[in-house]
């Protein structure tokens, strides 16, 4: 990262299910995401997380400064869980490949590294 400075910016886009909180207790068949909607789901079911383990989340862009202005270079997704501190965090490309996973905040679990 010394050699590009990585900006993020959040967007205020939440996790949508059916119009209702990606914590509310539905399905994850109607969570939309834009645009790695499929890829969040598949990872967090790999993490073993459901759907109401979820308390709320926010995405944004990944960036890069470059010599004709700012790049998007991915995209980071930031969840709360529910009765857990901090949040996780995970990253994709543009073409929604996962990058990796991290927790924040104080965060832990199993096999997630942690800052």
């Amino acid at each position: 990262m010394a050699a590009l400075r990585r900006l993020l910016v959040l967007s205020l886009t939440a996790f949508v299910i059916g119009g209702a909180p990606l914590g509310a207790g539905k399905a994850w068949a109607g969570v939309e995401v834009s645009p790695c909607s499929p890829q969040v789901r598949a990872v967090l079911t790999s993490l073993e997380i459901s759907s109401l383990e979820v308390a709320n989340s926010t995405t944004g862009d990944i960036t890069e400064d470059r010599r004709g202005g700012t790049s998007r270079v991915g995209y980071q997704v930031w969840l709360a869980l529910t009765d857990k501190p901090g949040k996780l965090v995970l990253e994709f490309n543009t073409r929604c490949q996962f990058k990796q996973a991290y927790t924040r905040g104080g965060l832990e679990l199993a096999g997630v590294k942690a800052f």
